[in-house]
């Protein structure tokens, strides 16, 4: 048995602070879902270019399931990267993650669910 199995919540937590940490916020999100644990992450940059893949829809989705590919958008900034982990979670039937703002200045907001 996979020892995350056992573990009440997911924690990542990166040795050298100029990694590329950011471009693993989706990851970090669906493997937490995956593993029905709970997540929080501080998310910094959209990589627009890197993830052409993350789209939000008018109806409320992440995906295309029944959305008109119209009615889409890409995901380019912050604001709409941090709506986007916000609906993962409704993909694996559980309530959209909420948002938090930390005490300072500068990328202070974090996605969670329990």
């Amino acid at each position: 048995m996979c020892l995350s199995w056992r573990c009440t919540a997911l924690v990542i937590k990166w040795p050298v602070l100029d990694a590329p940490l950011h471009q693993a916020t989706e990851y970090i999100v669906n493997c937490a879902l995956a593993l029905e644990k709970p997540f929080a992450v501080a998310p910094c940059c959209v990589f627009a270019r890197e993830f052409p893949h993350r789209r939000l829809y008018s109806g409320g989705s992440t995906q295309e399931e029944g959305n008109d590919v119209g009615k889409s958008r890409a995901v380019v900034v912050f604001e709409d990267f941090v709506e986007y982990l916000r609906r993962l979670p409704a993909r694996s039937g559980r309530p959209k993650a909420e948002r938090v703002f930390l005490p300072y200045d500068g990328k202070n907001c974090v996605v969670f669910a329990r």
